[in-house]
């Protein structure tokens, strides 16, 4: 039988012995970093008290749809303008837009239509929009309408909502 005399780093299977555990206990310890450092914005903390209010806020859809609203939005560098359509003239004050995005609640954003004319809407400070398809939602201030659409907003900057 031959002797190895050779010392106990320069043998693969000890590095291989090595490696294998600590390339799990690395890849644990980065698994958790992210886990703290990003955390699931996608679980809703109060799931019933949100799942009792959904017809709240089907009703209000329904009531832009009787109202027979529509919508056209222009989103531009810094700002919001909007074109409401509608047969009945709309309650007066401002309306409410926000922007949800579909998985990073920290991006979502709301911003104060303030009415400039006849049935126009504008509204600034409009952060950069990441290259997702956002939830636009249009509301008034009395919470008794609401108009919905998804849309890639990088794509296409003009959304238009029919009644």
């Amino acid at each position: 039988m031959k002797e190895d005399n050779k010392p106990w780093y320069k043998h693969p299977y000890v590095w291989l012995m090595i490696g294998l555990p600590a390339s799990a206990v690395i890849a644990g310890i980065t698994t958790v970093f992210i886990a703290a450092h990003e955390p699931d914005s996608l679980v809703v903390d109060n799931y019933y008290k949100d799942g009792l209010a959904i017809n709240e806020v089907i009703e209000k859809d329904r009531k832009a749809v009787e109202m027979g609203l529509g919508a056209r939005l222009e989103f531009g560098n810094s700002g919001v303008r909007l074109y409401m359509q509608s047969p009945e003239p709309i309650a007066e004050g401002p309306l409410t837009l926000r922007l949800v995005h579909p998985t990073r609640a920290e991006q979502d954003q709301e911003l104060v239509l303030v009415p400039f004319g006849d049935n126009y809407y504008e509204a600034s400070g409009l952060e950069s929009l990441a290259a997702v398809t956002w939830e636009v939602q249009i509301a008034d201030n009395q919470g008794q309408w609401r108009m919905v659409k998804k849309q890639r907003l990088v794509d296409n900057p003009i959304l238009e909502i029919t009644p």
